[in-house]
């Protein structure tokens, strides 16, 4: 094959690195992906990513508006709407930090970049196992009026499409773009019990984009969502644990306890705690009982500025962005007709950040990147969740002998309704220098220190009846028993805490040493949430620096470690 022939390799110019560099050049574990090659490959979702990326996966138990991201094994232990993922999620660069949102932005997309490993240097928290940046389309000054549309349909009453449109408003100064995604269908699981299909998509999206070049070195770009999905959720999979091997002389009680065994022994020899299950009603894999999924609805408006001053040697960068969404999800947990477990998940975010940096283009062997973070985020969480609505089978005493003890407790146990208000806040300096020590060989060193403050407002885990009356509370110091705030005296203060100057001038007088900071320190951390394990503590301080050292050396115009 001549060289003529030979195939060339597409050079994609990514800004993982918060500078445009090529892949080939990026001295990090990266891979871009521009629109013709998403194009390509046939992108149409968050879930579509991990076929194209090595050493990653992605989930969809909610839906494809809430994926969960694996790079390197790492993961979310914890679905729950107020959790962090440790895989960073950043919409022109714009961090998402609501979960339930990092679907929301994956349409009209320019290109798509995927770090892999700890980014907590240029990125902050919540970065351990990588970040991902989602480079939506940008008009054009003075190239004229473009049209792009596409449409789409398949089974299960399946219909996509895109549609953008792009022009020059006011010659050489101000272009714009809107762009529209619908995504839908009629849902691939069948419920036996009456009703639509579960598993369906209604999701839509809208985004405004104006590109204003105020002067030759001064542009500023202004990017408007808002997305909105109302789909029916996910069904849950039915598969009982309840042995009841041994138990020949009381199978086919259950029928008197719960509805769903009415004929006798139908159990296959397993059932859950109701007595049900689902792997004796012949039901095919996408095909459930379910007498509780229902909607789940996502909104989500987000506004990201950037304003950029590129100099002769310097570039000075601003990145503001502003976010409200809100997430219900009502999911029958359990996955069968009985009320085993039920639950209503809701959730109203609203968050702020502002990212100011610098970074240079020298000719010489050294450049830098520096820059200050802030961000603030209060999250409104409500979940009610609903327990043996449904008795618990007698047969319990066999598949559970130690759960006969609380038998009568169960059964009237009634829901947990569980309201917290967290608002969090965020503070960080960072820094990364690059020094090219010859034309093949390059060191980067980062540090970024970062001040994070967590406070819950709002705490109170009421026990309720299924009718909503109050049957108390699990929130000490509460004596109305029913639904009000809980702030102790001792509120937990900040102690163990070492400010900034104070570390600086240990640094300095060598009471810090280096072989301290190595022993103790991080390439990234994911910040610590309040779940109804850990309530105690309403108020927290965390302070980290986080570091990077790296080398490359280029073997080759291909190869480069």
């Amino acid at each position: 094959m001549t060289s003529l022939a030979a195939p060339m390799l597409e050079e994609v110019i990514v800004t993982g690195q918060k500078r445009s560099e090529s892949t080939q050049d990026t001295p990090v574990a990266i891979t871009g992906m521009t629109s013709d090659s998403l194009e390509k490959f046939g992108f149409a979702s968050a879930n579509d990513i991990s076929a194209q990326v090595p050493n990653m996966q992605v989930s969809g138990p909610f839906g494809e508006v809430q994926p969960i991201f694996a790079i390197r094994g790492v993961s979310m232990s914890d679905y729950s709407s107020n959790q962090a993922s440790p895989i960073g999620v950043y919409s022109d660069e714009s961090y998402m930090g609501a979960v339930y949102t990092h679907g929301m932005n994956f349409f009209d997309v320019e290109r798509l970049e995927v770090l892999r490993g700890p980014q907590g240097t240029l990125y902050g928290k919540n970065t351990t196992g990588g970040a991902i940046n989602i480079i939506t389309k940008t008009p054009m000054l003075d190239d004229g009026l473009h049209v792009n549309a596409k449409l789409g349909a398949g089974n299960y009453d399946s219909r996509v499409g895109d549609l953008g449109i792009e022009g020059t408003l006011i010659d050489e100064t101000l272009a714009a773009r809107i762009a529209y995604s619908f995504s839908r269908n009629s849902g691939y699981t069948e419920n036996r019990s009456g009703g639509p299909n579960l598993s369906s998509i209604d999701f839509q999206a809208l985004r405004l984009t104006l590109n204003w070049q105020i002067s030759d070195n001064l542009n500023n770009v202004l990017k408007i969502t808002h997305g909105q999905n109302d789909s029916l959720a996910n069904a849950s999979r039915n598969e009982p644990r309840g042995n009841l091997n041994g138990g020949d002389g009381l199978l086919g009680v259950g029928g008197i306890v719960t509805g769903s065994l009415a004929q006798g022994d139908d159990s296959s020899g397993y059932i859950d705690n109701t007595g049900y299950s689902a792997s004796s009603k012949n039901l095919g894999h996408h095909e459930v009982e379910d007498n509780f999924t229902g909607p789940l609805v996502v909104n989500s408006d987000m506004l990201v500025n950037k304003l950029e001053f590129v100099g002769e040697n310097h570039t000075f960068t601003s990145i503001s962005s502003i976010s409200i969404s809100d997430y219900a999800q009502q999911q029958n947990t359990d996955g069968s007709p009985e009320g085993l477990l039920e639950i209503r998940w809701s959730v109203d975010t609203e968050a702020f950040s502002q990212d100011l940096r610098i970074s240079s283009n020298y000719d010489g062997m050294f450049n830098f990147i520096g820059g200050v973070y802030y961000a603030v985020e209060k999250m409104d969480m409500h979940n009610e969740y609903a327990i043996y609505a449904t008795p618990p089978d007698v047969r319990v005493a066999i598949t559970y002998p130690g759960a006969t003890g609380f038998y009568p407790y169960l059964l009237d146990y009634g829901q947990l309704d569980q309201k917290m208000i967290t608002d969090k806040t965020s503070y960080a300096a960072y820094t990364q220098l690059r020094f090219d020590i010859s034309a093949n060989f390059g060191i980067d060193f980062g540090i970024r220190y970062t001040v994070d403050e967590i406070d819950l407002s709002y705490l109170n885990i009421s026990r309720e009846g299924y009718d909503g009356s109050p049957r108390g509370t699990y929130v000490p110091g509460n004596t109305t028993q029913n639904d009000e705030p809980f702030v102790p005296l001792n509120l937990a203060g900040n102690a163990g805490i070492v400010e900034l100057d104070v570390f600086l001038e240990n640094l300095l007088s060598g009471q810090v040493t280096l072989e301290d900071l190595l022993a103790t320190g991080q390439v990234g951390y994911t910040h610590g949430p309040y779940t109804t394990d850990s309530s105690k503590p309403l108020s927290a301080k965390e302070q980290e620096f986080t570091g990077k050292l790296g080398f490359d050396y280029r073997f080759s115009d291909d190869f480069m470690m």
